[in-house]
């Protein structure tokens, strides 16, 4: 047999002088021209290790002049004995190398280890592989397929309805995801990897999971679950009574103390923004009781300025109404002149301006009173704003005179207008001490078609073709 202690020495020596070369250095870099085992047994020959070389004896079909063909780049066909007993060996050598810290060589033999298990249908010898070479990937950073591989462990385990299996790819897992920093998705995998372990009363792999899940919350910022995770460790570790308790209570108690120092950084956190938080608030109950108060001062003054602005409309309208019949007075009838005879010179539309007087005025007031003088005024007030049009205007002047605008009125119009308001007041009958009377009304009309005159001068010439209807003997 190739395997023999006292052969081997002379196989690497013969190996290391004539196969070693720079093709086999390529070949071996390359590890695409030889199976996966042969690539772990040259490596063996070529560090000289015998111990490494040990771990194959007892495989047929493995003599001096099968591995030299094999090296050479030739095929190389095993029995299905030689393999079942070399997937072992690769696997236990693949320990070995992996608890010396060589990554390289361990992930060869596990990787040969698996490609034999997989040809043979060693659903189990799988499972036991791609456990173990995810561990040796996540030793060397490669967390991808490291959690490609313990994926697809857990889901064999699940097949051969391996429980403890199951629970171990979880924990590892869930320390993939640790390492990520996912740590939602950690938390999840361990629960359910620990839900197996007490379903199936696993002490073991339920420490692991424990354990994994206190750094989990640990390093989550979430101490109290990390507390709480310890206690539910330590009642574990005491009901199973082993040597090694006292060790891990002991560790546990330390990392108890670390969290409940967290836990205490956490708390002066908590106190010091709950400090913040009622600066806050009382800086903010200042801020809104300012802003409230400038709020009413600004409503107040706006409601001061509206009252002042209603009170000078109201001054304003006041200003140019007479009190007394409700009409525009004197000042209200100039400035209506005075739009009219703009609209005159813009847009060269006349309007006409029509003075009413009473006759006979005062001797009523000695005969009747004052009082009955105003009611007579109010009547007739009353009288020419119903039988004039809405947009002429009409007001008072003074005593018992009125005067009306009549816009877009020309000679004609305005004459048709006086005597509609004459007839009508002249009808109205009045009573007064059981006695009745009436009105007699006098009338000057005046069809201004030229802007030249101001509204005092309008209102003059307007007066003196009154007082000459009257002279006249005309109303």
């Amino acid at each position: 047999m190739l395997l023999k202690v006292y052969r081997r020495e002379v196989i690497a020596g013969v190996l290391l002088l004539t196969l070693l070369s720079v093709p086999l250095r390529s070949s071996l870099r390359d590890g695409s021209t030889m199976p996966g085992y042969v690539r772990v047994m040259a490596l063996c020959l070529q560090r000289s290790d015998r111990a490494c070389l040990q771990r194959f004896d007892g495989v047929e079909d493995l003599d001096d002049g099968t591995l030299r063909y094999a090296l050479l780049g030739g095929p190389l066909s095993l029995s299905p004995l030689s393999l079942k007993r070399l997937s072992p060996a690769l696997t236990e050598a693949g320990i070995r190398f992996f608890q010396e810290g060589d990554w390289v060589l361990a992930l060869e033999s596990f990787q040969a280890s698996l490609q034999i298990d997989r040809a043979t249908g060693d659903l189990p010898g799988t499972a036991t592989g791609l456990g173990n070479m995810a561990r040796v990937l996540e030793r060397v950073g490669n967390l991808s397929k490291a959690e490609e591989a313990y994926r697809e462990a857990w889901e064999l385990r699940g097949r051969l309805r391996d429980s403890r299996g199951q629970a171990l790819m979880l924990n590892g897992l869930g320390k993939l995801a640790l390492q990520s920093r996912r740590y939602g998705d950690a938390r999840t995998l361990l629960h359910q990897s620990l839900e197996i372990s007490q379903r199936e009363r696993f002490q073991d792999t339920a420490t692991m999971a424990l354990i994994t899940l206190e750094r989990v919350e640990e390093r989550g910022n979430r101490p109290w679950e990390a507390l709480a995770v310890m206690k539910r460790l330590r009642r574990i570790e005491a009901e199973a009574g082993k040597g090694e308790s006292r060790n891990r209570e002991f560790e546990i108690l330390f990392r108890r103390e670390r969290v409940l120092g967290l836990i205490a950084e956490q708390r002066r956190e908590l106190e010091k923004s709950e400090e913040w938080l009622e600066m806050k608030q009382e800086r903010l109950f200042f801020l809104f009781s300012l802003s409230a108060l400038l709020t009413l001062l600004v409503i107040l003054l706006l409601k001061l300025l509206c009252h002042k602005r209603e009170t000078n409309r109201l001054t304003e309208e006041l200003s140019r109404r007479d009190p007394l019949t409700g009409l525009s007075n004197r000042f209200g009838m100039l400035e209506r002149i005075e739009f009219e005879r703009v609209r005159l010179r813009r847009k060269k539309v006349p309007f006409s301006l029509l003075l009413m007087n009473f006759d006979g005025f005062n001797s009523l007031n000695e005969r009747f009173g004052f009082e009955e003088g105003d009611r007579v005024l109010r009547e007739v007030a009353k009288a020419l704003r119903e039988n004039l049009r809405e947009e002429d205007r009409v007001g008072r002047l003074e005593g018992n005179t009125f005067l009306a605008v009549l816009p877009e009125t020309a000679a004609e119009g305005a004459n048709e207008a006086g005597e509609k308001v004459r007839r009508h007041v002249e009808n109205l009958a009045f009573f007064s001490r059981d006695e009745g009377y009436g009105v007699k009304l006098s009338l000057g009309i005046v069809a201004v078609e030229d802007s030249t005159l101001c509204a005092e001068e309008l209102i003059e010439t307007v007066d003196r073709v009154l007082c000459r209807g009257r002279e006249k003997g005309k109303s």
